[in-house]
């Protein structure tokens, strides 16, 4: 009796452990949606699976381990196939997925890994408890090496089974492939040529030489704020950034670079480049309105940007090409240099000092630690001298 009593609260303390990695799952699931994994947009942003965000996939995915595993553990012959092959696909799909944020996007996303640690937790208490029947049932029936007859040996068993988890991994990581794909995005002529020339080269010339800056000209400070045209982040900060520009301006030199981590953003950066290298005077009150374009439209065209630049009384004028192009790949240089891999982010840098403060992320970017960071970076300047 005392036997049967520890098997029934060691399976129930197993289920309990189940249920809470499946809460857990859709919980992270639902937490990514936010995106407060990173405080800010990166490359994933652009990423779907089967046309849908992960975190629903996430969700409908654990949901349905739950199910599967509620219905298999009250059902009189207890079979988990169903559950057994969700568990080593969803590994597989994990595996894939970690190959993209390595490869793909080149960061990595905390609450995503943790999704990923659970599904793998699943599976190892899973095979656990595969294992500790196994044993049980061997000890039950006092059998330790015994084979019935008419049943394959071990080995060989052992290997079916192993080929079938593998199969089944695979299949997982083929779904994964075949699933995730980058949003569309309707890119104009320019936009797709600025795409093709965005590869870091280490022969560019540095930001610092470029004519793209407004404020104190003599200043030793550089202030370069980089942004994304839709990024929920960016935008949310923007007022707070742009009340402190003034005090910015009067201290330092700063300027504005486009990091298009959303692939829509590649419409509209040869209009903002445009405005930082021929028409500084109006560079914020430009980038407002492309800033309300881009929150009222999800997909942006060049010729709409301008438009809606020139209703405003906003003389523009079109860089050359080649000097946007230039620009971009500059600053993807940059962002490498300085491993900056979202938006928002400010990078201050005194010239003379080489010292460096970057800010990565909408929790750390703010007009009141720019500033500070500008003090600071003053401070050592005069240490320095």
């Amino acid at each position: 009796m005392t036997t049967i009593i520890k098997k029934i609260k060691a399976r129930a303390n197993l289920g309990l452990a189940f249920h809470g990695a499946f809460w857990g799952g859709i919980l992270l699931s639902l937490f990514s949606l936010s995106d407060m994994c990173t405080g800010g947009c990166s490359a994933v942003s652009d990423y779907r699976i089967f046309g849908t965000r992960f975190a629903y996939m996430g969700v409908f995915y654990f949901s349905l381990l739950a199910g599967s595993f509620a219905i298999a553990s009250y059902a009189r012959e207890k079979r988990y196939y169903v559950f057994d092959a969700l568990v080593l696909a969803g590994v597989g799909a994990e595996i894939y997925f970690v190959i993209i944020q390595k490869f793909g996007v080149h960061q990595w996303c905390p609450i995503c890994l943790s999704i990923c640690a659970v599904v793998v937790l699943i599976a190892v208490m899973r095979g656990y408890e595969l294992n500790r029947d196994r044993l049980r049932q061997k000890a039950a029936s006092g059998l330790v090496e015994e084979v019935d007859k008419g049943k394959a040996k071990p080995v060989l068993r052992f290997a079916g089974v192993a080929l079938i988890c593998l199969l089944t991994v695979i299949s997982g990581f083929a779904v994964a492939v075949a699933g995730v794909k980058k949003t569309p995005v309707a890119l104009s002529s320019q936009a797709k040529r600025l795409l093709s020339g965005m590869a870091p080269d280490s022969l560019l010339n540095p930001l610092e030489h470029a004519d793209i800056w407004i404020g104190k000209a003599d200043s030793p400070i550089d202030v370069y704020l980089v942004a994304d045209w839709y990024c929920g982040y960016c935008k949310k900060i923007q007022p707070d950034i742009e009340k402190s520009l003034p005090d910015v301006a009067s201290k330092a030199r700063y300027t504005w670079l486009d990091m298009p981590v959303h692939m829509a953003s590649l419409n509209v950066v040869p209009v903002s480049v445009s405005l930082l290298l021929n028409s500084r005077q109006d560079v914020q009150k430009g980038r407002k309105i492309l800033d309300g374009l881009t929150s009222k439209k999800q997909s942006v065209t060049d010729v709409e940007a301008i438009e809606a630049l020139k209703e405003a009384g906003i003389a523009f004028m079109p860089a050359k090409e080649g000097e946007v192009r230039r620009l971009v790949a500059e600053t993807v240089n940059f962002c490498k240099i300085h491993d900056i891999s979202m938006t928002p982010s400010a990078v201050i840098i005194n010239r003379s000092t080489g010292v460096t403060k970057v800010l990565r992320g909408a929790d750390d970017v703010s007009g009141v630690k720019i500033v500070a960071a500008i003090a600071m970076l003053q401070s050592a300047d005069t240490a320095v001298k």
